[in-house]
């Protein structure tokens, strides 16, 4: 277990290696899709309802959402401020990725729901203040 901590893997990403590597990763992959995509489907519903200006197109091939708040009027370094410091909830700006991805932020949906479920909650305080 030590050795996973060392190498940044979450517990979340380690159970999905050692099923990939076993007898059922075919199976485990086929309930896995459709739990990511219920997933993203609570946040793309909750998110665009509950706060103004926010939207997010639904990927195909990924566990990675880009929330987009553009029409929020909101800017990149409040968003972020707000985010941590209302929401105690660390995202990924967009601008990581470039200038393209500026009023993006990245949300990973690959966990429990129940940690989707909190992060949800954490976002909305964060925008509702």
């Amino acid at each position: 277990a030590n050795m996973h901590a060392a190498l940044g893997l979450s517990v979340f990403a380690i159970t999905a290696i050692e099923a990939v590597y076993s007898s059922k990763g075919e199976e485990w992959l086929d309930e896995l899709l459709p739990y990511i995509s219920s997933n993203m489907d609570l946040v793309i519903h909750r998110l665009t309802t509950s706060i103004p200006g926010i939207k997010i197109h639904k990927p195909q091939a990924t566990y990675l959402l880009w929330i987009d708040y553009r029409d929020t009027g909101l800017k990149e370094e409040e968003v972020m401020d707000r985010l941590l410091t209302i929401g105690k909830l660390a995202l990924e700006s967009g601008t990581k990725y470039g200038e393209q991805g500026r009023g993006f932020l990245r949300m990973n949906v690959a966990c429990a729901r129940s940690i989707v479920a909190d992060g949800i909650n954490r976002f909305i305080k964060a925008f509702k203040n």
